[in-house]
């Protein structure tokens, strides 16, 4: 991912700012050039005799140019990876080299490196000066021709015309190089537009949502009675709140169905505006799920089959899994067991349709999740890292990223992880401290 988005942000600035420049660069100095041929060529035809062989000796130098100059550039950012990696490993690690006293070590190591990557840009350089060097030898050698045919047959040519040729000729010297190599240039940025293309041929992920009514509606048929009852409550309860908000707040957009019958009596949000309960509670981000209330309680037990599971990273790679099958009961406790290499972490990321089954399927009380949208499956599917992580901001922040519950209910989890109270003597401290 991270190489994808590298290569996108490189692509797209060449696609913006490089390619355009160097484009209408080489259309204003190729005119340019062909203005001075053509002066050249109605001072006298034959000067167009010794421009054959030269534009062939030029095509023939441009494509050496060009395959060299593109393999260098690969290697250049071969050499420059290591770089960045090394470097961003000593800050990380800067304490422990210290400790175990390898600065030398690492000192010579990306030091290095470094002379590998200057070679690189060393060599990049020289080929482009040489070939300039080449240009300029076949441009003036093509005015020292001009010159000596003018002088030889002065007598039959307009000396006027000829001498203007010859002037403008001597342009020839800077033009024909720049010209060429910003061709190459173009042509280089060409592989940009190549890779910005073929990026619409990756596949991509599944509908984020369920959006298909025969699937939700097969998941509402399989849900069991006494969760649909806690649901009806549960949505009664959440219209009630939003009858209760004043009714002339603009954020509110009364309904075409509306009456005073709590089951369809309601009132819609307005577009990208957010909607608060009395005590501050934001609770219009509940509204995408009461929309969806076939998948709003799934999965009921959490019961997980598998059917005969294969999964493959990619169509040409050996399966990490090979037909497996077995059940999770509800409540169950489940170990995995494996070396490295073993499917542990691909069995996860096929319960959260990360990798997608090559054959078989997953069922999650009775439900396929390869029918479901990877947002609603994912967002009932919890995955605890080994190693703890804190986002940048507040505690509700951490617990509640897309805040989705209330604050009563966050308080309740924090109770039930015994970190309630710990959390309310770093609310208290904050506020003394301020």
């Amino acid at each position: 991912m991270g190489t994808l988005l590298n290569n996108l942000s490189k692509d797209c600035e060449v696609l913006d700012h490089t390619l355009p420049d160097n484009a209408l660069y080489v259309i204003q100095q190729g005119l340019m050039l062909c203005g001075i041929l053509i002066l050249a060529c109605v001072a006298s035809p034959f000067f167009i005799i010794p421009l054959i062989p030269i534009v062939a000796i030029m095509m023939y130098l441009r494509t050496g140019y060009h395959n060299t100059a593109v393999q260098l550039k690969r290697i250049e950012s071969t050499a420059l990876q290591p770089i960045y990696s090394l470097f961003a490993s000593i800050l990380k690690g800067g304490p422990t080299i210290r400790a175990y006293g390898l600065q030398s070590k690492f000192n010579t190591r990306f030091e290095g490196l470094v002379d590998d990557y200057i070679r690189v840009k060393v060599s990049a350089a020289q080929l482009e000066r040489r070939f300039g060097a080449y240009l300029n030898c076949i441009a003036a050698a093509y005015i020292a021709f001009l010159s000596i045919f003018v002088v030889i047959f002065r007598s039959y040519l307009d000396t006027s015309l000829a001498l203007l040729a010859i002037t403008s000729s001597l342009r020839l010297v800077g033009i024909t190089q720049v010209v060429i190599r910003f061709i190459s240039q173009v042509t280089q940025s060409m592989t940009s537009i190549y890779r910005l293309h073929n990026l619409q041929e990756i596949p991509q992920e599944p509908e984020f949502f369920t959006s298909d009514k025969s699937i939700r509606s097969f998941v509402s048929s399989k849900q069991p009675e006494h969760f649909r009852e806690f649901q009806i409550q549960t949505e009664r309860q959440y219209f009630r709140e939003l009858r209760a908000l004043p009714k002339f707040s603009p954020i509110f957009q009364p309904s075409v169905q509306s009456n005073s019958n709590p089951d369809v009596f309601h009132k819609t949000p307005a577009r990208n505006k957010k909607l608060y309960t009395k005590d501050g509670q934001l609770i219009n981000h509940h509204y995408r799920h009461h929309q969806q209330q076939s998948l709003y309680f799934w999965p009921w037990f959490g019961h997980i089959e598998f059917k005969s599971l294969c999964l493959r990273y990619r169509p040409e790679l050996p399966l990490v899994i090979n037909n497996l099958s077995l059940q999770i009961h509800r409540g169950q406790r489940v170990g995995v067991i494996g070396r490295t290499g073993a499917g542990k972490s691909s069995l996860f990321g096929a319960l959260a349709r990360l990798i997608p089954a090559f054959s078989g399927s997953i069922e999650i009380d009775g439900i396929d999740i390869s029918q479901l949208g990877i947002g609603d499956l994912r967002s009932r599917v919890s995955i605890i890292p080994q190693t703890p992580t804190l986002f940048s901001g507040t505690i509700r922040s951490n617990l509640d990223p897309l805040t989705r519950f209330t604050d009563s209910e966050l308080w309740n989890a924090l109770k039930l992880v015994n970190m309630k109270k710990k959390c309310e003597g770093i609310g208290r401290r904050a506020i003394q401290s301020s």
